[in-house]
């Protein structure tokens, strides 16, 4: 059996690697990194920000005298996007918000099984913009609701 840390950095890795795969898709991400927590500043758009355990906790449940571990955890993904100049917002909302449902049918549906032990259960989407002075920013942020079992 693998340690918790290990199975739950599968996970991560598999949605990170599925992103990458998918990045011409979702608007030709530069990069999709693993992060901490939300970055105040995304240096490289378009690109994708992988959380785990974000904005949440990882509850686990084990069984006494057995060795699997239950895990239920979020897992946020952000992607930041740059539309220079301004007065592009209801196309530039438009764009975003059509990768962001992109993206999470990557992970969702017919695709809701990341692992052999892990499954999203359920996601939810947020859309944001941040009018500069000569550009916009967009995002979307996905939260999958992952329930897994090492063991």
């Amino acid at each position: 059996m693998t340690t918790d840390h290990e199975f739950i950095n599968t996970i991560v890795d598999y949605i990170i690697d599925t992103i990458d795969d998918n990045s011409s898709s979702l608007g030709n991400l530069n990069t999709t990194e693993e992060k901490d927590e939300h970055p105040a500043l995304a240096p490289n758009p378009p690109q994708a920000f992988v959380i785990p355990i974000g904005e949440g906790a990882d509850s686990m449940k084990g069984v006494q005298g057995g060795v699997s571990n239950w895990h239920t955890f979020p897992i946020q993904i952000l992607a930041v996007y740059k539309y220079h100049g301004r007065n592009q917002l209801a196309t530039a909302l438009r764009t975003t918000r059509n990768y962001g449902y992109l993206c999470n049918a990557l992970f969702t549906g017919e695709n809701q099984k990341l692992t052999e032990n892990a499954v999203v259960k359920s996601s939810a989407l947020k859309v944001n913009y941040w009018m500069m002075v000569d550009y916009e920013i967009h995002s979307f942020l996905i939260t999958l609701d992952v329930r897994a079992v090492n063991g």
